[in-house]
């Protein structure tokens, strides 16, 4: 076979009897190196049913599968692909697993993804069928080459994961440590080839330029994404900036699967980049948003249940929408167009041509006395203390950063995070779509930050639910301190059902550690700046709101 297809290196075939769940398959499994345009090879393994010659071939490229293999259970875990006939080859990305190379988060992706579909078009089992199939940066790496719309990609199911680079880096142009700080650092970076001096406290040093030195020993990518946090910087649109991954889905005019979680770590990117689609494209890719977190099939262990939100696992459901592109066989679960999402604490799923977005404004003030209610008190201000060096922890996160839904600690649990709570609901509120936050604030500093987290209370134990960050440069680049300023934030798009009984909760700080790296409360480019100043910064209550849609 070597003969056939000098391009690919093949270290060994065998077949195999996959098992699961009362089946069993006879699979062929190969495993061979795939060279790169530039010499570096790939380690590649491909499954297909014993005896068949050419299959439709589902694609998986991976920077997380550890050195060594696992062929039966390779085999085993993908056994409905190949139950229907589906070849599944899982390739482990440059400079992870068993593959050659340094991995660069992000950089390579492009020209080793399509060179790889370049080797596999000359592979024998190849039918002129590809389709695509990841989640989380298993989505990314093909999200990189979708541009060049390779014509035999018929279809693709790709989860959690948007396109937007500087979204997966900033909020508001703070940066996300709690995201891409440990998994680019300590995870990905050189991940084979590099011993690294990392900790979380390093998103604590200044100047943060240092940053990459400090834990790697050498500069990396990273060191030029933190000199850009605004999202209006031209760095965005450059290829190092992700352009290559910006828009990929939106000249395309094959069917894919969109996949996120209420709790997911991109929900409002992926929500906006569907909404970008061009309405043919639309029509053709449907929306799933779970009740779950990052792990989107996976329903969270929480003292508050999530009933009914349970679904099948992602090789089941890709499984499910591959054969309906291919066959037209109908879906159990799966949407063949619009969207199907979760209702949070409502315990049911719902469809819909797009989200809904709740008809009637609920509009709650920050009053004094720490309360949210209908009606305003008369104004008056609550200053707190912001000290860099003591961020403010917040547990679970909100659809920004890793952590999921969590309980929260007790309101006021700190003098710099300061809880407005609402009164208990006497029936039940249904909230969807984005929720804004009014928030006239001022500092004694030249810029700050301010939090804002959305939790619900149910039987005395908040839950997260939405969270925003924002600095007053933002608003205000000239701001002078003792100046008040209005900070218009928002929440990304959630439904939950309030039922009776339950409130609210809005918390204010001016950090959310380990989110997002803590602001020095100076002016300027944060990665320079070398030295940080307490703050005390002021709520203005009775005047500043919150504003959630209800049905």
């Amino acid at each position: 076979m070597a003969q056939e297809n000098q391009a690919i290196s093949f270290i060994s075939k065998a077949c195999i009897q996959a098992q699961s769940e009362g089946q069993s398959l006879d699979v062929e499994l190969e495993e061979f190196f795939v060279p790169m345009r530039d010499g570096v090879r790939l380690y590649t393994k491909l499954a297909r049913p014993a005896g068949v010659e050419k299959c439709p071939l589902i694609v998986v490229r991976t920077p997380y599968e550890q050195p060594g293999t696992d062929p039966k259970g390779f085999c085993e875990n993908n056994l409905p692909f190949l139950l229907s006939g589906y070849g599944i080859f899982i390739q482990h990305c440059r400079g992870c697993g068993n593959s050659e190379g340094d991995c660069i988060p992000y950089i390579n992706e492009h020209d080793d993804g399509l060179d790889c579909l370049t080797a596999m078009r000359n592979h024998p089992a190849y039918n002129g069928e590809f389709y695509l199939f990841g989640g989380s940066y298993l989505t990314s790496v093909h999200l990189s080459y979708l541009k060049d719309k390779p014509d035999d990609v018929k279809g693709a199911f790709l989860a959690v994961q948007e396109d937007n680079r500087y979204n997966v880096l900033y909020r508001n142009g703070m940066f996300k440590c709690g995201l891409h700080g440990s998994w680019y650092l300590h995870g990905m970076y050189k991940k084979k080839s590099l011993v690294k001096n990392y900790s979380d406290d390093v998103w604590r040093m200044l100047p943060a330029s240092g940053i990459c030195q400090a834990v790697l020993g050498e500069e990396a990518p990273l060191s030029e994404e933190l000199r850009h946090p605004s999202p209006d910087d031209p760095f965005w649109k450059t290829r190092e900036g992700g352009s290559d991954y910006y828009g990929a889905l939106e000249n395309l005019d094959i069917p894919v699967a969109i996949i996120t979680a209420w709790h997911d770590i991109y929900p409002e990117g992926i929500i906006n980049m569907w909404h970008r689609l061009p309405p043919a494209q639309r029509a053709r890719c449907p929306l799933l948003i779970t009740g779950g977190n990052h792990g989107w099939y996976n329903v969270p262990d929480l003292p508050l249940p999530l009933e009914n939100a349970k679904i099948p696992s992602s090789v089941l459901l890709a499984h499910s929408w591959f054969e309906y592109i291919r066959k037209g066989t109908p879906m159990d679960f799966f949407p063949a167009r619009g969207v199907k999402w979760y209702n949070l604490f409502g315990q049911c799923w719902e469809t819909g041509d797009d989200l809904p977005s709740g008809k009637t404004p609920w509009t709650l003030y920050l009053n004094d006395g720490r309360t949210l209610a209908p009606a305003p008190t008369a104004p008056a201000e609550i200053t707190y203390t912001y000290i860099p060096a003591a961020p403010a922890p917040f547990p679970g996160a909100c659809g920004n950063t890793f952590g999921g839904m969590e309980k929260q600690p007790p309101p006021n649990s700190r003098y710099d995070i300061i809880s407005f709570l609402s009164e208990p609901v006497s029936q039940p509120v249904q909230i969807r779509g984005q929720s804004e936050i009014k928030l006239q604030v001022r500092s004694d500093c030249p810029d700050t930050c301010f939090y804002a987290r959305l939790s619900i209370v149910h039987d005395d134990v908040a839950y997260c639910l939405r969270d925003d960050i924002c600095t007053l440069a933002q608003f205000s680049p000239d701001y002078q301190p003792g100046q008040v300023v209005t900070l218009q934030m928002h929440f990304g798009e959630i439904e939950f059902l309030v039922n009776k009984g339950d409130s609210l909760r809005l918390d204010i700080s001016s950090s959310a550690w380990r989110h997002y790296i803590p602001h020095t409360n100076r002016r300027g480019l944060f990665a320079d700046q070398t030295g940080a100043d307490t703050a005390h910064n002021t709520i203005l209550t009775g005047v500043s709101s919150l504003t959630l849609h209800m049905d």
